[in-house]
């Protein structure tokens, strides 16, 4: 999670996006054991939270709002990658 600074996110060398203060990365890397389909860049000074998987485990089964949430900003990842689909909604799919 960022909680200070700006990150590039890029895919084969693409830029896919910018992303500021409390946005999430790396959470397909913790919910599935696969390559990061991703590249993170810092675009200046940043500090990011770093959760391991067994403690990210813990927090989605003890919080299940905290699950709601990553499930929400995956949706919407995905809708905007594959359907260029921006969301209406003030909900911003930062958690």
């Amino acid at each position: 999670m960022v909680v200070q600074g700006r990150i590039r996110i890029e895919i084969g060398g693409h830029h896919v996006e910018d992303m500021g203060p409390g946005s999430v990365v790396g959470e397909l890397a913790v919910l599935v054991s696969e390559p990061r389909s991703a590249t993170t860049t810092a675009i200046d000074e940043c500090l990011l939270l770093r959760l391991r998987k067994a403690v990210f485990d813990e927090l989605l089964l003890d919080y299940p709002e905290v699950a709601r949430g990553v499930i929400t900003a995956l949706v919407r990842r995905f809708r905007e990658r594959d359907f260029g689909v921006g969301s209406d909604s003030s909900d911003t799919g930062t958690l």
